[in-house]
């Protein structure tokens, strides 16, 4: 399997090959952020692919809150960069993730 870049990225969404857990989101409101770790997540979940906001809203409702998606609008803005142990950090605006790339079964 190729390492994860911009070009596949979408591709290995698609296919479900794809795991993600957040590393920080940052809003207006400091308090908030701060009382709630920056939105940080310790386990990791699925990621999935959405083009466009209706099969956003018909995927959200099919998974509930298990996972996260990303629609391609967000992904053509987002910076991917490689870090240690197939492990690579995706940052768009004020958000960042980490995704790794599932293990064969």
């Amino acid at each position: 399997m190729k390492p994860l870049s911009k070009r596949n990225l979408r591709s290995y969404l698609k296919k479900g090959l794809i795991e993600v857990k957040k590393k920080y989101r940052y809003t207006d409101d400091y308090a908030w952020d701060a009382a709630t770790n920056f939105g940080k997540e310790t386990e990791w979940s699925p990621a999935y692919y959405a083009k466009d906001y209706d099969e956003r809203q018909e995927l959200s409702n099919k998974i509930g809150a298990k996972g996260h998606i990303f629609e391609n609008y967000y992904l053509t803005g987002a910076c991917l960069f490689a870090e240690e142990n197939g492990i690579y950090t995706l940052s768009v605006g004020f958000e960042s993730f980490n995704l790794r790339i599932k293990r064969e079964a």
